[in-house]
């Protein structure tokens, strides 16, 4: 039986929460295409060892409401560095790893310090070239919560300055359900694409 995944429970809520409001409002056909890395490390001690990483991601995603927008964020590497043995001990091995996950992301506008800001909930498969932590499983389920400012550089591209936290696990699809939980900085460029509009800038 999968246990609850209290990130992923999370998700839900909001999702409920953000998706009563948007029905009301006219989508508007913004898309959005970004791209970057993230690197962290595990931030709650357990007796996997110690961990940590870096990876690439591409994320895709269309406006449903004005501002709640859907889409798929992609990790073709990922290096996760952990120990060798399940108990933490031993030399340390790089695993490299892929994932794909749905993103919802609400982009409620600017933020305090002027540059508009987000907030984000992921959930979709990972796999691995080994047993990650080393006596779990090599497909696993990740999950993210970030936050993070687009800070405007130039006609509808943006720098992305982010904080995610990540859980990685097997959510008990096998005998051992070990995890790893990270906690990274995000750094990309974002482009949104307006279609149909000539004046994309004066649309907003």
């Amino acid at each position: 039986m999968r246990a609850p995944n209290p990130l992923a429970g999370a998700a839900l809520v909001l999702l409920a929460a953000l998706a009563v409001p948007a029905r009301s409002e006219e989508p508007p056909c913004r898309r959005s295409v970004a791209f970057g890395g993230l690197a962290g490390q595990d931030f709650i001690p357990n007796s996997n060892g110690f961990s940590e990483f870096a990876g690439a991601f591409a994320d895709v995603g269309m406006f449903v409401s004005h501002k709640l927008e859907l889409g798929l964020d992609m990790h073709p590497v990922m290096l996760i560095r952990q120990p060798e043995n399940y108990r933490g001990e031993g030399d340390r091995q790089t695993v490299p790893a892929a994932a794909l996950e749905v993103v919802l992301r609400w982009l409620p506008g600017p933020s305090p310090l002027g540059a508009p800001w987000y907030l984000e909930l992921m959930e979709g498969p990972f796999w691995s070239w080994h047993r990650v932590p080393a006596g779990g499983t090599r497909f696993n389920f990740m999950t993210q919560v970030g936050t993070g400012f687009l800070v405007p550089s130039g006609k509808d591209w943006s720098v992305l300055v982010g904080y995610r936290l990540i859980h990685i696990s097997n959510a008990n699809l096998s005998v051992h359900n070990p995890s790893w939980n990270f906690h990274a900085l995000i750094l990309g460029v974002r482009h949104e694409i307006f279609p149909g509009q000539a004046t994309p800038a004066g649309g907003r």
